[in-house]
């Protein structure tokens, strides 16, 4: 029998029927990630974390402040200067021009431009190893159903936005 450090052993196991609908979709999200990081890794761009998506999302149409995304993303300064530091190191993102010599503008480089590339087409693959499992109709009620919820949580005019901010 498994032990943790202090003694406890682990909890009962979770039964997948018991779960909600927001629960299963938190979840498949959360997995749908990794494997698209997995991929990504595979095809040689590493040490992209799921969070760095909603940076990259914000530098998609031009180059920002580091001010300007934290706004953006209702985080601190120092929390997106770590992450864009981390993204700058890793060749995701170049220094870019800015008006304002104080401030620190930052743009997807062509390494970061490829890798919004290649996760599309990881998500892509994923969705149709889906489809080839579930079946083109079962895929569009699944879709179906979640665009549903989008609309019931008022979320839609924020994802359109790209307002969505990483989680608390």
């Amino acid at each position: 029998m498994f032990v943790d450090q202090e003694g406890d052993s682990p909890p009962d196991p979770v039964s997948l029927d018991q779960l909600d609908l927001a629960q299963l979709a938190y979840f498949v999200g959360l997995a749908a990630n990794d494997r698209v990081l997995v991929r990504l890794e595979e095809r040689g761009f590493d040490g992209v974390r799921a969070s760095h998506g909603f940076i990259i999302q914000h530098l998609l149409k031009g180059p920002h402040t580091v001010g300007r995304l934290a706004g953006l993303l209702a985080i601190s300064q120092q929390a997106v200067s770590k992450s864009v530091a981390e993204l700058v190191r890793l060749g995701y993102l170049r220094d870019a021009p800015s008006e304002d010599g104080r401030a620190r503008t930052v743009a997807l480089s062509s390494r970061g431009r490829s890798l919004v590339r290649v996760a599309r087409a990881c998500r892509k693959e994923l969705e149709a190893e889906l489809i080839r499992t579930a079946g083109p109709r079962a895929m569009a009620q699944a879709r179906r159903v979640l665009l549903l919820a989008v609309d019931v949580l008022g979320v839609d005019q924020a994802i359109v936005g790209r307002r969505l901010r990483p989680p608390r």
